[in-house]
């Protein structure tokens, strides 16, 4: 079976921006990243960690990811109002929202953050 932009729910203007700016898989990592953040700030004590633990939890599930990687995942998620970001000193400080604990759970549904299914490895 050939996999297809469409056929990873992809639409037709996000194809094309694809063509222009991000490959396929890169794309897919862009959000399996975002998903991941979320799903693994669920399993959190007190939904909150630091951005070196988002790095490692990342590198835990199979999706490494330098530093710019992380704070891209975690600014598109902070400007959807599914994480809350606060400084301690240089150290970013990462907290889950409602909103965020809802999409990680597959409740609703965040642009760019693909829904859980029940197999969801993070």
């Amino acid at each position: 079976m050939s996999h297809t932009p469409s056929s990873f729910g992809l639409s037709g203007q996000e194809t094309s921006i694809l063509a222009n700016d991000l490959t396929l898989m890169e794309k897919l990592l862009v959000d399996e990243r975002r998903l991941a953040l979320l799903r693994g700030l669920l399993q959190a004590p007190g939904h909150v960690a630091n951005e070196q633990v988002c790095a490692i939890y990342l590198q835990h599930v199979g999706l490494r990811s330098g530093r710019d990687a992380v704070r891209a995942a975690i600014d598109h998620l902070e400007r959807c109002g599914a994480l809350k970001v606060d400084w301690t000193g240089t150290m970013m400080i990462v907290e889950l929202t409602r909103r965020g604990a809802e999409a990680a759970q597959g409740l609703i549904e965040i642009d760019g953050v693909p829904r859980p299914g029940p197999e969801c490895p993070y």
